[in-house]
């Protein structure tokens, strides 16, 4: 296990598919895994793991081609409309919260519960990795 490092769940979907993938076969394919997996009795396991991860490398695929034959301008469209359309929720829920008439206003816990959500979004987008060669771009 040392090998792989206990950071797979943190690196880009296609790197942590091919991390898991090396795994299984070290462990089908290694006399001394595949004798651990026999002892311990981890086949089904790591059955359901090649399964899940199959299968999720299948969605990953099949939505990047539905990504990369998508017509760029139709999702720049797309994005701003949804951003115009938040921005107005946003502004919407702000004013309800400000004329509400009896403390404490309804609408607190929306407002705190979308503000985690920014947050957490955001603290995604600052732990993406660059790919290399484009410093400026965020990969996976």
């Amino acid at each position: 296990m040392a090998m792989y490092g206990s950071g797979i769940a943190r690196q880009n979907y296609q790197s942590e598919t091919a991390t898991l993938n090396n795994m299984l076969n070290d462990f089908a394919n290694k006399p001394e895994l595949a004798a651990a997996v026999t002892a311990f009795s981890l086949q089904p396991w790591l059955s359901e793991l090649q399964d899940a991860n199959t299968q999720f490398n299948d969605e990953y695929l099949t939505r990047t081609q539905e990504y990369g034959a998508a017509n760029p301008e139709t999702i720049k469209s797309k994005r701003e409309k949804v951003n115009e359309t938040y921005y107005a929720l946003r502004d919407r829920i702000d004013a309800l919260h400000t004329l509400a008439e009896t403390p404490p206003s309804p609408y607190t816990t929306v407002i705190n519960q979308l503000n985690a959500l920014t947050d957490q979004y955001n603290a995604l987008l600052l732990h993406r990795v660059a790919p290399p060669g484009n410093p400026s771009a965020p990969g996976e």
